[in-house]
């Protein structure tokens, strides 16, 4: 008999995904769907259940095992101005002249292609650079995101 492995890659938070986290509202450990991930991390979910969004919170159980951050080089890493320059400076040659009042307000259920200026009630207005089936990445100001589209 035969095990089926996963691979790494399937194990990994992505957009989409479901993952287990503390929700605000149920005030309960449940299944929640990745909505937004900053980096390798998730950044907003919505809950399977209540379907409330929130931001994404290490569960109790993860965050005991977190060890606190100790020598030089073990402080996360933060944007340089450097990084967040060139962010601004790419956010605003996709943008263009175009008006952000006309910015089309994000969804989950947003049907994104490519150049279409967007409006996130948390990140504010980006421009989508890449649709790759459920998922999209959109130029903000201050960083490129991936967040769900089409579903």
């Amino acid at each position: 008999m035969t095990l089926h492995r996963l691979r790494k890659s399937d194990t990994l938070p992505a957009v989409g995904r479901d993952i287990d986290t503390t929700c605000s509202k149920c005030k309960a450990e449940l299944a929640h769907t990745i909505m937004a991930m900053v980096a390798e991390m998730p950044a907003m979910v919505r809950c399977n259940t209540c379907g409330s969004e929130h931001k994404y919170r290490l569960t109790k159980a993860a965050a005991t095992k977190r060890k606190p951050a100790t020598g030089v080089g073990s402080r996360r890493a933060l944007p340089r101005k450097d990084d967040v320059t060139l962010s601004r400076e790419r956010f605003e040659r996709l943008a263009g002249d175009r008006d952000h009042a006309s910015a089309t307000p994000y969804s989950p259920r947003l049907v994104a292609e490519k150049g279409l200026l967007i409006d996130h009630k948390t990140f504010g207005p980006g421009v989508v650079e890449l649709v790759m089936g459920t998922k999209a990445t959109v130029v903000f100001a201050d960083a490129a995101r991936t967040l769900v589209v089409n579903r």
